[in-house]
């Protein structure tokens, strides 16, 4: 069951975020499928976690989502961790004589 929860959220994600074929919340009235209430806060991580912001963004822009739609997807989205400087080389030290 668990299996067919992911391919469903897998696929709102592309509907709503990528497509437009389906929205989180009716915004743009009854043509449009909703995303099942249940499903829309996995949705949302969904898109986070495998989507770029910039195709966050052009959902945004192509109005397949709302502003508050787009901030709360956004402050879902991991934080990158920067990956440490590496250690100078150690001097080294001339033998002893």
């Amino acid at each position: 069951m668990a299996e067919l929860k992911t391919v469903l959220i897998n696929s709102y994600t592309r509907g709503v975020y990528q497509h437009g074929t389906y929205e989180l919340n009716e915004n743009r009235g009854p043509t449009v499928p909703n995303v099942h209430p249940t499903y829309v806060d996995a949705v949302m991580l969904n898109a986070a976690n495998t989507l770029t912001l910039e195709q966050i963004g052009a959902a945004l822009s192509r109005g397949y989502i709302t502003q508050v739609e787009y901030d709360a997807t956004v402050a879902l989205m991991p934080v990158p961790v920067p990956e440490p400087e590496p250690e100078p080389p150690a001097p080294e030290t001339p033998p002893a004589e």
